[in-house]
């Protein structure tokens, strides 16, 4: 809908969630993790590798996703700003 593309609470809580996992605070991160489940916004496909098919992008099982358009005749002028500064791991 109106928010692909953009961070939602849904993507906070996510990411407040996976810093709490690295400072071994499994309480927290279990209670960020359980109010996005609770969420109903976001759903896991029932096939895992689904979720690498490009007619799958923007789906219910994504929480934080790149935009981008694939542009054959554009070569050097893509924008590879995901590449350098998206969260990694």
């Amino acid at each position: 809908g109106q928010d692909k593309g953009r961070v939602t609470s849904g993507t906070a809580k996510t990411l407040m969630a996976k810093v709490y996992l690295y400072q071994k605070d499994y309480a927290n991160a279990r209670k960020k993790a359980e109010e996005v489940i609770a969420s109903g916004v976001y759903s896991l496909l029932p096939d895992y590798a689904q979720i690498f098919r490009q007619k799958n992008n923007n789906t219910a099982e994504s929480i934080f996703a790149l935009q981008w358009v694939a542009c054959p005749d554009c070569w050097g002028q893509q924008n590879t700003y995901q590449a350098y500064f998206a969260p990694y791991g």
